[in-house]
């Protein structure tokens, strides 16, 4: 209506508007070949690093590559790319938790996937999704997600790489007393002590800590 359109993405599910002149037939173009491996990366409009950037891509952004010129490769769809900003499409970026502190300082922004700004379940989608386990958006689907893990007593001690549910939010553990995680009270991505999370978060919901998920190695 009026020039949106309700869709959902394949990816993960998630529902929401999009312009309809953004879309276009399922199945055009080629597959990708690669993911962007670094926080963000300039998209140059040839092969040239001092050429000015016309876009950046930001973390795992997919790129079908369809040409190779020295260090660059072509993007489909326009662009030059950096070789050593990307990876195989499926290669395995590594763990989770390094990759989360990578976003240390980024912006918290409500229903953000990035390091221009991203959310606690942003954050923890993309951290596993780099590792190669895809997660559903949302704290509340994740926390429900089975291929997240082993789901632990709600007093379990954590240890590092679990993940920790609140009621509408969630966070790493990095040991048995800190997480890292995308917080709006400081509005970024920051370390803080498990106790006082819990503490802000009981503030709002009594129950606490809804569920404490470990990963498989």
């Amino acid at each position: 209506a009026d020039g949106w359109a309700w869709v959902q993405a394949d990816r993960d599910g998630y529902v929401g508007y999009l312009r309809a002149e953004a879309l276009g037939e399922p199945g055009i173009g080629p597959l990708p070949t690669h993911r962007v491996r670094l926080l963000r990366t300039p998209l140059f409009p040839e092969p040239d690093i001092k050429a000015p950037p016309r876009d950046f891509l930001s973390f795992l952004t997919p790129v079908a590559a369809v040409g190779e010129r020295g260090r660059f490769v072509e993007r489909a769809g326009g662009g030059w790319l950096f070789t050593g900003h990307l990876a195989g499409h499926d290669e395995s970026l590594g763990d989770p938790v390094e990759t989360a502190h990578r976003f240390l300082n980024a912006p918290y922004l409500w229903g953000g996937r990035s390091f221009y700004g991203v959310d606690c379940s942003g954050l923890v989608q993309l951290a596993f999704a780099a590792a190669g386990l895809e997660l559903p958006r949302d704290s509340d689907q994740q926390e429900s997600c089975a291929a997240l893990g082993a789901r632990l007593p709600r007093d379990a001690t954590p240890e590092r790489g679990d993940v920790i549910f609140w009621k509408g939010h969630v966070a790493i553990a990095l040991d048995a007393a800190s997480v890292l995680h995308a917080t709006a009270a400081p509005l970024l991505v920051t370390v803080e002590a498990l106790a006082a999370v819990d503490a802000r978060a009981r503030a709002a919901s009594p129950e606490g800590i809804t569920a404490i998920r470990r990963p498989q190695d």
